[in-house]
């Protein structure tokens, strides 16, 4: 290239990059501006709430508590675990139930302090435990039938969109 297409070129970008520059719009469109703080407040509001949402909707349908819910190798609720038996129990207030404390590899022993710790979480997150039962079971939830999850792993394997239709 010589040195004058070289300078066109040059030019070119250059007032490309100036109008561009230029087009950048103050004005909201559709009336969401995402430099404006309470709109920027109000869809992280909204994102937030439908996530915490949606974790409790899991949790009830759950309403497992499982090892990894507690301290290792004790029957002290960790993090998750106070957040789990939080959110039962403010289900549990107005609709209790049953809640399944998983046993894993814990002894007999540290699985009773665990069921004792979950019961007296719940008492004292101020749920009624003469009304919510406890057992060593799998997680709650509607589940699938052996059927649907066979459909499933076979459509996965040849690499087909694994959705079986319902029953």
């Amino acid at each position: 290239m010589n040195t004058t297409s070289m300078r066109w070129i040059s030019l070119v970008v250059l007032m490309t990059a100036v109008a561009l520059a230029g087009c950048q719009s103050e004005s909201p469109v559709g009336g969401w501006d995402d430099n404006d703080l309470e709109s920027q407040l109000r869809g992280g509001w909204l994102s937030s709430t439908l996530a915490r949402e949606m974790v409790a909707n899991a949790v009830v349908a759950e309403h497992a508590i499982l090892p990894h819910h507690f301290v290792a190798n004790s029957a002290v609720l960790n993090d998750l675990g106070r957040r789990d038996v939080g959110l039962l129990a403010a289900h549990y207030k107005t609709h209790p139930g049953p809640v399944s404390v998983r046993q894993g590899g814990a002894t007999l022993d540290l699985y009773q302090r665990r069921v004792d710790a979950v019961m007296a979480a719940l008492g004292e997150a101020g749920v009624d435990v003469g009304y919510v039962t406890v057992a060593d079971t799998l997680a709650g939830g509607e589940g699938l039938s052996s059927d649907r999850v066979i459909v499933i792993l076979d459509r996965s394997q040849t690499d087909r969109l694994a959705i079986a239709p319902p029953d």
